[in-house]
């Protein structure tokens, strides 16, 4: 009994499992052939080098780097190992021992299993002493008797191989063999052991040298005394019944004809025959008997011995029926070779095995266990039988069943087995069948596919050898016919998808969806040879089933319309679920209606197959082929029709979206080139793709020289890193906005207002950009305009209460009652009505002149024209001004009177202001107005100071003015008073 610990080191050593789940070769039977036969020879011509060669074979077979024998011997406390065969690194250590406790082959032979070690050394460490070391170790025991008495070892030293269930599976084949090798040679050995010499009894002891011993009289007609040795039953009295007592029926000719050739000769008595055994079993024995003489040389009795040779006659039959066996699949596999299709291989394979075995039946039962159904796709029977039914129930067989997933079934008799149920009998008797063995394949645990079933109607004891053969057969036929269901399946495949791809060149070329209907129906149909192919297209209620086109063969009804299928539920339903329609006789389908099926009958229509077309769940289209004649579909006609559906759908879609696509496109682009602003688009990095006509129209910039950073070239060289910055936040945004100036194809430059907004993919991402640039120039220039309005109406407005207060001021000091202040300060402020009323008609048609405007201006301010010399002005009367000029030079000249009197020439009685005006003509120019406004004696304040007084009017001078009226102006504070030159266009005529 192993330690707790070594237990569990030796089961963390074990990886046997790991078997099933490494890719493993396929077996090569051939080689396998030809090393069992070099074995039976060995064994037959040299038995003591048999299982030398079989190790040898073992490296062969299994390309491992070593291989060896070990026998179970005694000594120690639970025996010793001897490595009576070694071959490869490990060929050195022939005829080693190491104890069973310290041995991988103990554990072995204690499990009695096959195991597979992974560096074994870690729990046995008595074989560090053996170099190389162990990279894996496959051992399989083998028997004698019953009992494990040894094992087969394979050995990779590096980690560059593991072994496979294919090597598992060799080496329990070669197990099989050196067990038999094992019980021949001990046979030998005790047949060749000790001679006795004695007296003419012992003389013939020696000769016959057996472990059983009788005697027997003159004739043989009675057994006197027999010492069965444990072997058969002995015999103390003297028995005239013994040949029925000890040598079945079958063998009591042969012994009768051997004993009348022994008395007639006197010679020796040699026969091999069969024998009732001491537990009731029938065993062999090689029985000789010698004849005892008499003085004068008459026999007197005989005197025999018999040798148990049960074991060796199995080996021989063993052997034999192996030999048989891998000679027939050899045939097979040459057989099975030649045929083509699955279904010949399995009915080819069947016939071989039924007629080699002489079966009653042999058949695959394929099984269904999710339907509790078993079928019965291939079979063959003897011909006095009737064919077994097309399917059974497998509940009906729940014992047989249960061995059968789990192991090979084997039943010598269907009555006499213990652990079958009533329900298996019964089902077994209404099969008639009576014996049979089930050679069952598995992929996968609990998963079972199918058998190879050997049956016979009446009781059969069937051999090892025969269920062998049966699990071979079972095994090869499965590689066989699936390799010919991939093979079928491969070209099948392949012409699917060389159809698919011409089917694919036909439509590419089409854009019309009724077109791409009709090739696609006609090369289907041409395909498989059908008499109708068409798609039916659905309403949005699912019910109205519309052809557009079709292909039929000439003679044929057509199919195009509209049809009601509402009355149709059970095929609607059907399609609905996206199961295909597989009609081979629609007389006999009970999917349709009588009246459907009497509308298709009168139209011809026998077989139907269909595929539906669901999106989002909702039934738009089933893609159908039909034929005049009854016709079982195969997958490869169903895979097609799906393949063809789904291209074929997508073809008419893409030209039905085509379509779409270009009419949008088309109202999308008259929709872009009847908009004003320039419409474009972008990558994500700002990288124009696509611009509007409008934008070469107003830069003369051609579309493809906008793409890419194209664009950035026609705006203003100062607008352009502000308009790559607007683009660098615009992904962090959301939006693009920003405003600059582009050129015209004249060299101009506008305002324009950039607005984009990002296009977004199904994750989020931005894919491109969609911008307009919209004209905006006229719009800044008022707005310009509005606010300087604005600021100096805010202006103008404080600079008149100023000037209303500085006339109130003024006139209350100069006058010396209130009656002289109300007549002086209402004239005053009615001369300041007065030029407001001059402005106020800015726009009008009439034309101020530019001597009312300055005589309006200065009366408006309390000044009077020319006062005491004080105020002069020099100039022509009757110059025009612009109408649109007014309001602004009316303004200039308000702020220079305002300041004059606040603080300039007008404020005291020392200052003198002069006004001069005339007209200038440059050559090729219009005329223009020059003022002249120039102030003396003013005491001018600190540097400063001056800017507080005269910020606005000066800003309106030098700023609005030349703005708003291209006017050339100058504003200069002098040593004793202001200067201001003003140039401006002047209107051509009085009234214009």
């Amino acid at each position: 009994m192993n330690k707790p610990n070594a237990t569990s080191a030796v089961n963390d050593i074990i990886i046997t499992s790991d078997l099933d789940r490494r890719i493993s070769r396929a077996p090569d039977y051939r080689v396998e052939n030809l090393a069992l036969v070099a074995l039976a020879e060995a064994l037959n011509c040299a038995p003591g080098t048999v299982l030398q060669r079989l190790v040898e074979w073992t490296i062969n077979l299994t390309r491992c780097d070593s291989a060896g024998v070990s026998l179970l011997e005694a000594g120690g406390e639970r025996g010793v190992f001897r490595w009576v065969a070694t071959a490869g690194a490990w060929a050195p250590f022939r005829n080693g021992t190491m104890p069973c406790d310290e041995s991988p082959c103990g554990e072995v032979i204690t499990q009695d299993a096959v195991l597979l070690m992974k560096e074994p050394e870690r729990a046995f460490p008595a074989l560090l002493q053996a170099k190389p070391r162990i990279g894996e170790g496959l051992l399989v025991p083998f028997r004698a008797n019953g009992s494990p008495i040894g094992t087969i070892w394979a050995i990779m030293h590096g980690e560059e191989r593991c072994f496979e269930a294919e090597d598992a599976r060799l080496l329990k084949s070669l197990a099989q063999f050196a067990s038999i090798a094992h019980r021949m040679g001990l046979a030998l050995e005790s047949a060749q052991s000790g001679k006795l010499e004695s007296d003419t009894r012992l003389q013939a002891l020696a000769r016959a040298s057996a472990d059983v011993f009788y005697v027997m009289n003159v004739d043989m007609s009675e057994l006197r005394q027999l010492s069965g040795g444990g072997f058969v039953s002995d015999t103390t009295s003297p028995s005239v019944a013994w040949l029925k007592e000890y040598i079945p029926p079958e063998d009591h000719a042969r012994t009768a004809a051997a004993i009348a050739e022994a008395i007639c000769t006197k010679g020796d008595f040699e026969l091999t025959h069969q024998v009732y055994q001491a537990d009731g079993r029938i065993g062999w024995a090689l029985s000789r008997a010698v004849p005892i003489f008499g003085p004068e040389g008459q026999i007197v009795e005989w005197f025999g011995t018999a040798s148990d040779v049960t074991e060796e006659h199995r080996a021989e039959i063993m052997l034999h029926e192996s030999e048989e066996r891998q000679a027939f699949l050899l045939r097979l596999s040459d057989t099975l070779r030649g045929q083509s299709g699955a279904d010949a291989i399995a009915n080819r394979s069947l016939q071989m095995l039924s007629d080699h075995m002489q079966l009653d039946r042999c058949y695959i039962g394929v099984y269904r266990l999710a339907e509790d159904r078993g079928d019965f796709p291939y079979q063959v029977h003897d011909g006095s039988l009737c064919p077994l039914p097309a399917q059974v129930r497998l509940s009906d067989f729940p014992q047989a069943l249960k061995i059968a997933f789990d192991r090979t079934l084997v039943i010598d008799d269907v009555v006499e087995m213990d652990n079958l149920s009533d329900n298996d009998r019964a089902g077994f008797s209404a099969l008639g069948l009576r014996a049979l063995v089930a050679a069952t394949l598995r992929k996968g645990d609990h998963h079972p596919l199918w058998a190879i079933v050997a049956a016979a109607t009446c009781a059969r004891v069937w051999t090892p050898g025969e269920v062998s053969l049966v699990e071979d057969v079972a095994e090869r036929t499965w590689a066989a016919v699936e390799r010919a269901e991939a093979d079928a399946a491969l070209r099948e495949s392949e012409e699917r998808q060389m159809f698919q791809l011409r089917l694919g060149d036909a439509l590419t070329s089409l854009v019309d969806p009724a077109e791409i209907q009709s090739e696609a129906a006609r090369l289907l149909a041409e395909q498989l040879g059908v008499s109708w192919c068409y798609f039916n297209e659905f309403d949005d209620e699912g019910t109205l089933a519309t052809v557009l086109t079709e292909f039929h063969r000439d003679g044929l009804p057509s199919m195009v319309g509209v049809h009601d299928l509402s009355g149709e539920q059970d095929f609607l339903n059907l399609m609905r679920s996206e199961a295909v329609l597989n009609m081979p006789d629609l007389s006999c389908s009970g999917l349709f209606t009588m009246q459907a099926k009497s509308n298709y009958g009168s139209l011809g229509m026998r077989a139907a197959l269909g595929v539906p077309l669901l999106r989002k769940g909702r039934l738009i289209a089933v893609l159908l082929v039909a034929d005049i004649r009854v016709r079982r579909w195969t997958q490869n006609d169903t895979e097609l029709l799906k393949g063809v559906a789904e291209r074929t759908w997508a073809a008419i879609q893409r030209a039905r979206a085509e379509a779409a696509l270009g009419a949008s496109e088309e109202r999308q682009r008259a929709l872009i080139e009847g908009v004003p602003q320039f419409v474009w688009r972008a990558s994500h990095v700002g990288e124009w793709n696509w611009s509007s006509p409008q934008w070469t129209q107003f830069t003369g910039q051609p579309e493809e020289g906008s793409r890419g950073w194209g664009w950035l070239e026609p705006l203003h060289a100062d607008d352009r890193n502000q308009a790559c910055e607007a683009w660098a936040q615009a992904a962090e945004q959301g939006i693009l906005e920003a405003e600059y100036r582009i050129r015209d194809q004249h060299g101009f430059y506008r305002w324009f207002q950039i607005r984009a907004m990002p296009i977004r993919d199904g994750s989020g991402t931005i894919i491109e950009w969609l911008g307009t640039s919209t004209d905006v120039d006229d719009l800044r220039g008022l707005q310009e305009k509005q606010r300087i309005l604005v600021d100096e109406l805010q202006h103008r407005t404080r600079n008149l209460i100023g000037v209303t207060r500085s006339i109130a001021d003024k006139t209350i000091r100069q006058s010396a009652t209130m009656d002289d202040f109300a007549r002086d300060f209402s004239a005053r402020l009615d001369a300041l009505a007065r030029v407001q009323g001059l402005l106020s008609r800015v726009g009008d048609q009439y034309r101020v002149t530019f001597d009312e405007l300055i005589r309006a201006e200065l009366a408006a301010h309390g000044v009077a024209d020319e006062e005491e010399g004080r105020v002069i002005l020099s100039g022509a009367d009757g110059i025009p001004l612009r109408s649109s000029m007014v309001q602004m030079l009316a303004l200039a000249l308000h702020e220079l009177a305002t300041n004059a009197v606040k603080y300039g020439a007008l404020k005291g009685p020392n200052g003198r202001l002069e006004i001069c005006w005339r007209t200038v003509e440059d050559k090729g120019l219009p005329a223009r107005l020059e003022i002249i406004w120039q102030e003396h004696g003013v005491v001018m304040p600190p540097d400063g100071a001056l800017e507080k007084r005269t910020g606005q009017g000066r800003d309106l001078i030098e700023r609005a003015l030349p703005y708003q009226l291209d006017a050339e102006t100058h504003y200069d504070a002098g040593p004793d008073g202001i200067r201001c030159k003003m140039i401006i266009p002047i209107s051509g005529a009085l009234h214009d």
